[in-house]
């Protein structure tokens, strides 16, 4: 995974590790897909901040869609809850 990692972060820029369940798996999935939609408040760069700016939520496309479109709506997008360590 570090190897793939290493790879993705040299030819896109950057990648993000989120976690799929709680049995402490990871998914990676492209930076460039991290968007905020138009219809959801406190979302910054595809994160959903709470009041006291801990993360809460990812906002990721679907697809990959070109960086000079609009904002996407929000079925074009798939959020991701952030685990805590809790």
């Amino acid at each position: 995974m570090e190897r793939l990692a290493l790879r993705h972060i040299l030819i896109d820029g950057d990648v993000i590790f989120v976690g799929k369940d709680t049995n402490k798996r990871l998914q990676m999935l492209e930076g460039h897909r991290l968007r905020s939609p138009h219809t959801k408040k406190n979302v910054v760069h595809g994160i959903l901040m709470t009041d006291a700016r801990e993360r809460k939520e990812y906002w990721f496309t679907k697809e990959d869609i070109e960086p000079y479109r609009n904002q996407p709506r929000n079925d074009q997008m798939v959020k991701i809850p952030v685990l805590d360590a809790e």
